[in-house]
């Protein structure tokens, strides 16, 4: 196999398929999503309202931090949302709980890619298209008699042991 910067930038992100990292993104804009809402809930919508354009401006500031705060969260493993209220302490036990189905996720993933071995196929799959092409079959000597009774057309040769 052959060794090129894509395929060594490709393999971070190969124990998740990207439906998964798709999925992945979409959760964590979500969750941004869902700690901006809480975080105008907790603390009142009064700088959303008054004048229009700078509650809007206020507002869209607010979204960009809390989605900025969350993928920091996200990339550093953890969960730092200021405050101490009930909503607050769900979203932090919510997302803590979140981050560790992803890495558990991952993790097994990467692990099942590291251990697992591809197994070259052989060009002979059984021992019916060895005798067919009368290729020389190695067998030991407790099962040589054995394999010459139950296979009659098949060529044998003893290895030993």
């Amino acid at each position: 196999e052959d060794v090129t910067l894509g395929s060594l930038v490709q393999k971070p992100f190969a124990p998740f398929k990207w439906p998964t990292w798709f999925a992945l993104v979409v959760s964590v804009f979500g969750i941004s999503l869902l700690r901006w809402l809480l975080k105008l809930w907790t603390h009142g919508w009064g700088d959303c309202h008054g004048n229009r354009r700078a509650g809007l401006m206020t507002c869209v500031g607010e979204l960009g931090s809390s989605i900025a705060e969350v993928w920091d969260n996200f990339l550093q493993c953890e969960s730092s949302t200021e405050g101490s209220g009930l909503g607050l302490k769900f979203f932090r036990l919510g997302f803590q709980f979140f981050l560790l189905v992803i890495m558990a996720s991952y993790t097994a993933s990467l692990a099942s890619l590291l251990v697992v071995r591809r197994q070259a196929i052989g060009a002979i799959p059984d021992i019916e298209t060895a005798i067919e092409r009368e290729v020389t079959i190695c067998c030991p000597s407790g099962l040589l008699s054995a394999m010459k009774s139950t296979f009659p057309k098949a060529v044998f040769v003893d290895v030993g042991y």
